[in-house]
């Protein structure tokens, strides 16, 4: 998978990197960087400051993890981001000197029963 200026997330087959074979959507700007959380899901960090929890197949996003009013506040782009070694803590930095750190513990007992949402994807 790679992340793309335009908020696009792209994904490959393995052994097959020169097309990709499907894109997740839905982020308004780039996307700065990204975590494995494990095998269906993704954590990204976008430029307007708020991280996200995307699934793989279906492609879609999950949960806004950061809290909204915190992005709109300082306006910063999310740097780096890094999950602890039991996927329940994710810290975060910005260009505002502080980490920030989440409990992300409920996406290991999140059950999606959602259908897809067709609108939201785009080829």
């Amino acid at each position: 998978m790679t992340a793309s200026s335009e908020g696009v997330i792209n994904i490959f087959s393995w052994d097959y990197f020169g097309d990709c074979n499907d894109r997740i959507v839905g982020h308004p700007g780039s996307i700065d960087c990204m975590v494995k959380f494990d095998e269906n899901t993704i954590i990204t960090g976008c430029e307007d400051g708020l991280i996200r929890a995307v699934s793989v197949l279906p492609n879609k996003i999950i949960s806004i993890i950061s809290d909204p009013l915190d992005a709109q506040d300082d306006g910063f782009h999310i740097q780096k981001i890094s999950l602890s070694h039991d996927n329940c803590l994710l810290a975060s930095c910005s260009l505002d000197d502080m980490v920030k750190i989440v409990d992300v513990s409920n996406l290991h007992s999140r059950q999606d029963q959602e259908d897809f949402d067709e609108e939201a994807y785009e080829m």
